[in-house]
Formats: structure tokens, C-alpha cells, sequence
């Protein structure tokens, strides 16, 4: 059995650790991005803000997962949640609905992104 009375102390971090952590998370992330992709959820809601109960039954998706899903998008910055419906943002309407949106293609722009970010910041 570990004895956990050993750790007297954590080493305090000298540098930002968000590289890791965004790595790390997008392990999550990406597939959260490809589900809302393959169900129309981006599609759907620039016609018009919805409500998750709206995004669920016009998606056929269980009431739980949809409140998930969109949780999920909406802290990472890709909806935005005004009085209980969700919007996209201006990024997603000005880039990723002027493209056809597959796997592959949201693939490359996140792989992109992530390169941008560990070459330039």
C-alpha cells in the first residue's frame, strides 16, 4: 500500500502549463467537435438560436447528451449561451460554415491551431 505521508511537498511551477493541459484536453475536445459536426448542430443553429431541448429534438438526441454536448462547446468558445438559447459566434459563422465541414477538414484546422500555437506562443 502507498503511504501517502511521504509527499511533504509540490514542486511550484515556473511556467505556464496550459500547453499541456489544452493538449491534453483536446483528446476530449476534438471528438465533442466532430459529434456536433456529424449531427448538423452548426447548420441548425445559424438558422436560428435554440434552445437545448429545441437542438435535441430536432437532432434526435437524448435530452442529457445534448445539454453535454453543448455545454462543452459553449466553454470552449464555439456557442455562445444568451437567455437560455445557444448562438453561434461570430467565428463560427464567418469560418466554419463557409466551409464544408468534415472530420478531415476540422482535423486539419485544429491541427493548425494547436501548430500556430506551440510555434507562437
Amino acid at each position: 500500500m502507498y503511504n501517502y505521508h511521504k509527499i511533504t511537498h509540490f514542486a511550484i511551477q515556473t511556467c505556464d502549463d496550459r500547453l499541456l493541459w489544452d493538449t491534453w484536453m483536446s483528446m476530449f475536445h476534438f471528438p465533442t467537435l466532430t459529434v456536433a459536426d456529424e449531427v448538423g448542430l452548426f447548420p441548425f443553429l445559424d438558422e436560428a438560436p435554440a434552445t437545448a431541448e429545441d437542438v435535441a429534438k430536432k437532432l434526435s438526441l437524448g435530452g442529457r447528451a445534448t445539454e453535454a454536448l453543448l455545454g462543452v462547446l459553449a466553454s470552449l468558445g464555439y456557442l455562445v449561451q444568451h437567455n437560455g438559447k445557444f448562438h453561434l459566434p461570430d467565428s463560427c459563422k464567418n469560418y466554419y460554415l463557409q466551409t464544408v465541414l468534415t472530420t478531415g477538414v476540422v482535423y486539419c484546422i485544429l491541427c493548425e491551431r494547436l501548430h500556430y500555437r506551440t510555434q507562437h506562443c
